[in-house]
């Protein structure tokens, strides 16, 4: 999960986003050196035909996706080529793990790659997925071991999007996944009450309604229902 407190503090005066839904692309451009004097320089939206990204996530036909893309970009007026992208929850499985502190980080990324195949399927090869981590701080229980957000994505759905964007000559220097991104912005917005309260976010898209629950800065429930804002006629 990024800090865009990172982002800004490795030299970066103007970041672009792009959010490759269901339906729309939208891509906007954020300029500033910190976040009190961020500001909003470029957005722009594009419609995605029907199919042309499957309900799993999946990019149909690249070609297709890289004009709209090009399109969009254009249309914002945005020159920059620094760009943050995100997967949808769907195409990633994470948890949180405990481990023991280690002192050298290749033997932590080891133990890291042993927990993650243990959420793969039996037609899932370790080969066939990326795999992230970071830490979140010590375990409460036990000052010794590591509370650790593990990720897991199939490589087709991230190696798809970095393949079309690298064509339209992008600089991809951070994969999100969206429910950290919203964890982020509810921090961003709320400041230290997030810490100490409960709130529910509601993601009202085209094809879904998406519900998260954080309580103290943790994600402790997440419900997808197949009830969208967009209706489509044949």
């Amino acid at each position: 999960m990024f800090d865009i407190n990172a982002i800004l503090g490795r030299g970066y005066k103007n970041v672009a986003a792009l959010d490759i839904g269901s339906s729309y692309i939208k891509f906007l451009e954020l300029e500033g050196d910190n976040l009190e004097n961020l500001v909003l320089k470029h957005y722009a939206t594009e419609q995605i035909p029907r199919n042309l990204i499957n309900e799993d996530g999946k990019i149909e036909n690249s070609d297709d996706l890289k004009s709209l893309i090009a399109k969009c970009v254009k249309k914002s007026g945005s020159k920059t080529k620094n760009l943050v992208i995100s997967l949808p929850n769907s195409s990633i499985i994470n948890k949180k793990i405990i481990l023991p502190k280690f002192t050298l980080e290749d033997d932590l990324k080891d133990e890291v790659y042993q927990e993650a195949t243990k959420l793969l399927t039996s037609d899932i090869y370790i080969d066939d997925v990326n795999i992230d981590y970071y830490i979140i701080g010590d375990n409460p229980k036990n000052s010794d071991e590591d509370e650790i957000m593990l990720v897991v994505s199939k490589k087709e759905k991230l190696d798809q999007r970095l393949a079309v964007l690298e064509e339209l000559g992008f600089n991809v220097f951070i994969v999100e996944v969206e429910q950290f991104a919203f964890q982020n912005l509810l921090k961003l917005m709320k400041g230290p009450d997030f810490l100490d309260n409960t709130y529910i976010l509601a993601d009202c898209g085209a094809n879904a309604l998406k519900l998260y629950v954080f309580k103290e800065c943790e994600l402790i429930y997440t419900k997808d229902s197949e009830i969208g804002g967009v209706v489509f006629i044949n």
